[in-house]
């Protein structure tokens, strides 16, 4: 097992991160107002099909709101 890289900004371990880009990681708590190395900004979610739900592609965090849902 590896050990968790720190956050590229606060410094703290991250949970969840790329193998092949481990100074790219950064934690939940920074995600949501970083500027990412391929361009954006904030939290991107994706889905993804074996959660059956959002998560973010830098941090791994769940999307805040209910995407099934028709109050958009």
């Amino acid at each position: 097992m590896t050990d968790a890289p720190p956050c590229r900004v606060c410094g703290k371990d991250v949970a969840v991160w790329r193998e092949e880009h481990p100074e790219h990681a950064i934690c939940m708590d920074c995600c949501g107002n970083a500027d990412h190395p391929d361009g954006e900004h904030g939290h991107q979610y994706e889905y993804e099909r074996g959660e059956r739900d959002y998560w973010c592609r830098y941090c791994a965090s769940p999307a805040p709101y209910d995407w099934y849902s028709d109050d958009f």
